[in-house]
């Protein structure tokens, strides 16, 4: 019985390892991803702002800068 005991506090210490380092790295992918979207989210802006620009004055270089 107290073998079985051991084995079953192992067992379980193993899995709440795993499932800790399993939410870890999901946490860290999930950073991942929100970092890439305000990236995509400020380049968005920043091409919005240079085309509006564009359009304002007519000045071929804001396309430049946007098309970078």
């Amino acid at each position: 019985m107290d073998q079985r005991f051991k084995f079953d506090a192992r067992l379980r210490l193993a899995f709440g390892i795993a499932t800790i380092m399993i939410a870890a790295l999901w946490m860290a992918h999930t950073h991942e991803v929100a970092d890439r979207l305000e990236d995509t989210r400020t380049d968005s802006l920043l091409i919005e702002l240079n085309t509006q620009n564009f359009r304002l004055t007519g000045n071929a270089g804001h396309l430049a800068a946007r098309d970078t």
